[in-house]
């Protein structure tokens, strides 16, 4: 009897020996787990402008935000790729592409061509080669810029002041017209003299059907209007001249201009004459006019 109470008891330890075996197997981890592949946020934002000198070449000046892991110790720095487009916006090739350090998170673009659509990407970078997420400016174009814009307000008569300007977007060069029917698929704006003394950049179909249709609007006065990178879609057939005042144009072609009005003269001939900076944006429909 005992004999047989043994038995049951060795074959009640030996299933709960075999139980906690399972169990304990169930629960046991992988000595070696794979190890979790390392991440890296990107910047927090990026930002575009163009410049160019007067009469000189054009670039880019891309600027960022820190990433939030950039104090990590295995941070690297940032990864700055330009492309270039087609007009439909697919990349055709890489203009160039540059590693940098964490600081001073700038970089310029340098001669870029006037014409070629661009963009910039941006990543950060660890140092085991991992890269965050891009980000990605607007699409871009090397602009003219040029401080040698004059035209004159209109007067009937013999003198005939030049009070019509046209631009070449090809080549960035502005050029003074008389307002005559031989100039008229050459003359962009026009100015007026309205009351006793007001002068208005005037789109010269206004005074003319035949002659080429032109928009205006103002984006501000000064340098920092100039510089401006937010631009409103000109939609002002005239627009009242005022001294330190920048106006954007844009024209029948749908090429966009900006201009900085320096001075304005009044003549003993008893008309005026407006000077003015300029930059001239030649890829049609694109709004990019920063410095």
């Amino acid at each position: 009897m005992l004999t047989g109470k043994l038995s049951y008891l060795f074959r009640f330890l030996m299933l709960t020996v075999i139980s906690f075996s399972f169990i304990g197997g169930d629960c046991s981890t992988d000595p070696d787990p794979e190890p979790v592949p390392e991440t890296v946020a990107p910047p927090n934002s990026i930002s575009l402008s163009v410049d160019a000198l007067p009469g000189g070449g054009s670039y880019a000046i891309i600027n960022w935000t820190a990433s939030p892991d950039e104090g990590e110790d295995n941070f690297k720095g940032y990864r700055v790729i330009t492309v270039t487009l087609n007009s439909s916006g697919q990349i055709v090739s890489t203009f160039e592409e540059r590693e940098l350090p964490k600081n001073p998170r700038t970089h310029q673009v340098l001669s870029i061509n006037r014409g070629t659509r661009y963009k910039t990407f941006l990543l950060a970078e660890l140092e085991d080669g991992t890269k965050s997420d891009s980000l990605e400016t607007e699409v871009y174009s090397g602009v003219y810029y040029n401080n040698d814009g004059v035209i004159d307000s209109y007067t009937a008569g013999p003198s005939n002041a030049k009070s019509g300007y046209g631009w070449n977007p090809s080549t960035g060069a502005g050029t003074q017209y008389a307002f005559s029917l031989a100039n008229r698929e050459l003359i962009d704006i026009n100015v007026r003299i309205f009351g006793v003394s007001d002068l208005y950049f005037v789109t010269p179909d206004f005074i003319d059907e035949s002659f080429k249709s032109t928009s205006y609007s103002l984006v501000g006065a000064g340098l920092l209007a100039f510089n401006e990178t937010v631009l409103q879609e000109p939609d002002r057939p005239t627009i009242k001249i005022e001294v330190d005042n920048v106006y954007l144009i844009k024209t029948e072609e749908n090429y966009y201009i900006k201009v900085w009005v320096k001075e304005v003269t009044n003549n003993p001939e008893g008309y005026y004459t407006v000077e003015f900076d300029y930059k001239v944006q030649p890829v049609e429909g694109l709004r990019i006019l920063k410095r």
